[in-house]
């Protein structure tokens, strides 16, 4: 090869196509009980993590830690709701060690405690689901 050529690297993906987004919605899903590290969640596409973080945040406007963060929540609420597994095996599921982060990180992100949450899906209030 001469100084003059360059070799073609392939292209890197300049967005996260709706395909590749359902792909890592379902990584995540998969893997949601444990801990999910940025080289694991930019491995599926596959980039660097610095060019994971920028596409990611560009087509969630989320950085990828408060996406997974928001999906563990999304699914701990709705296991609270659908099913009558404890607090203590949902916090574990969703990939919390202890049912008092899971609980600490729910009400900040829900305004009430998983009990609340429960309790109040039971009485049929629909105002916080």
């Amino acid at each position: 090869m001469h100084l003059n050529e360059r070799k073609q690297l392939p292209a890197l993906p300049r967005a996260l196509s709706e395909g590749r987004m359902r792909e890592l919605d379902e990584f995540i899903r998969m893997r949601m009980g444990s801990t999910l590290t940025l080289g694991e969640l930019a491995a599926t596409l596959p980039v660097s993590r610095f060019h994971f973080c920028r596409i990611f945040k560009r087509a969630t406007s989320m950085t990828p830690h408060a996406y997974v963060n928001e999906q563990r929540m999304q699914e701990g609420r709705r296991l609270l709701v659908e099913t009558g597994q404890t607090i203590s095996a949902i916090s574990r599921r969703v990939g919390y060690r202890t049912q008092a982060h899971f609980a600490a990180r729910f009400r900040r992100r829900w305004g009430v405690t998983p009990s609340e949450c429960r309790a109040l899906s039971r009485m049929g209030s629909h105002s916080f689901l």
